[in-house]
């Protein structure tokens, strides 16, 4: 990984109450420039330090993106000669949503792995149970707010590297202008709402954001008014930004705020343990071949990247697969709602937050993930404390 000049500014109050972090991060190295080489080599090139150093585990949830780095790892380690990476993985019995038992026999069967650790938990990662409570303390605020998840595997990664698939999701799901790109490469052929879809990206960005900022209903209803606004504002603003062209949107992306604080509290969490933590998708030299094999209008969907990454070492059906886990009933558990029924309504920003919808919506029946950063900090400011001279 590229060195950065310093940590991220902290969360700010408003990041904190609506658990929307956007923007650019000022302190985030640019791509290196592409320098040959398929985007598969510097994968392969990513995790080997984290082989060769030892112990190296894997966060495995059985998902496309922690599979496909366990994938790679395995691949390397068996041409160098090297211990395997242990694949680690969370299981949470009591939440139906969250199971992922074939895929992940599925995967670490085909890939010949026999030392597979699991853990199950109940109520330990909730937001407010054990180690979410030593992680705030420590550190105060977290981004994301369950980074303090990996806690319980770091012990299988102690003096050695823990190896993740951080965000594949943000770098291979979520371009938005992936639709339009796709029809200007011919990849589809176009509908009549492809014609506005290109018509958006093509237009100035000060038209973008706007319509950004007036689609879609307001989706942070414990928050005041003008916090509303201004968090649905920044949120226009990231997507108005986000370049139509791949090789600029690779870039774009890797600079994101989110992903600097995300790293940023990983090494802190991890760095406690006696861990590295290691994230190949955000490797740098790999985005700049992936940028550079994309170019202008990208190299397809999530499949077909997928695909020519990994076709060799994983089936078809777990580089296609389109269905996801669900965790948030595993967060928002006993602990949280303990807290939430003796919670008096202090410790919030009352310019920001209106108490009784946040109330509201913490013990609603669906939790919404953009009230847990707050959920975490009331916590903090009413009942818990953080160290002296720790903090972000």
């Amino acid at each position: 990984m590229t060195a950065r000049s310093a940590p991220p500014a902290p969360l700010t109050r408003l990041e904190i109450a609506s658990g929307v972090v956007v923007g650019t991060d000022p302190g985030s190295p640019p791509l290196p420039r592409y320098g040959g080489g398929t985007p598969r080599a510097a994968l392969e090139a990513a995790v080997l330090p984290a082989l060769v150093r030892g112990p190296c585990v894997v966060s495995f949830s059985g998902g496309r993106d922690s599979s496909a780095v366990l994938a790679i790892a395995a691949h390397v380690a068996r041409r160098e000669g090297l211990p395997l990476p242990i694949p680690v993985t969370i299981v949470f019995p009591d939440n139906p949503q969250s199971h992922e038992h074939d895929w992940q026999e599925l995967v670490v069967a085909h890939l010949g792995l026999r030392e597979w650790q699991r853990i199950p938990v109940t109520d330990e990662l909730d937001l407010l149970g054990p180690f979410a409570q030593a992680a705030l303390r420590a550190h105060g605020p977290l981004f994301p707010f369950n980074g303090y998840t990996y806690a319980p595997m770091f012990p299988y990664a102690t003096g050695g590297t823990m190896l993740t698939g951080l965000d594949g999701d943000g770098l291979l799901a979520r371009w938005t202008p992936e639709n339009a790109a796709d029809v200007l490469a011919r990849r589809r052929p176009a509908t009549p709402r492809d014609v506005l879809r290109v018509g958006l990206y093509v237009a100035p960005e000060a038209l973008r954001r706007a319509y950004f900022a007036r689609s879609g209903k307001p989706a942070h209803t414990w928050l005041t008014p003008s916090a509303e606004a201004a968090s649905r504002w920044a949120e226009a603003r990231e997507l108005a930004a986000e370049p139509l062209r791949w090789d600029r949107r690779v870039a774009w992306w890797q600079a994101r705020r989110y992903l600097s604080l995300s790293q940023h509290y990983d090494d802190l969490l991890a760095g406690d343990a006696a861990v590295t933590m290691l994230h190949p998708l955000l490797d740098p030299v790999f985005l700049a071949s992936l940028a550079h094999t994309g170019g202008t209008l990208g190299p397809g969907d999530r499949t077909t990247v997928m695909r020519m990454l990994l076709s060799d070492l994983l089936p078809d059906e777990v580089l296609s697969r389109s269905s996801k886990a669900g965790f948030n009933a595993s967060f928002f558990h006993r602990h949280s709602r303990e807290f939430v029924a003796r919670w008096d309504g202090s410790g919030v920003d009352r310019d920001l937050v209106d108490p009784v919808r946040l109330r509201a919506t913490w013990t609603g029946p669906r939790p919404s993930n953009g009230a847990a950063s707050l959920l975490q900090a009331t916590w903090l400011a009413t009942e818990g404390s953080v160290s002296d001279g720790d903090g972000p």
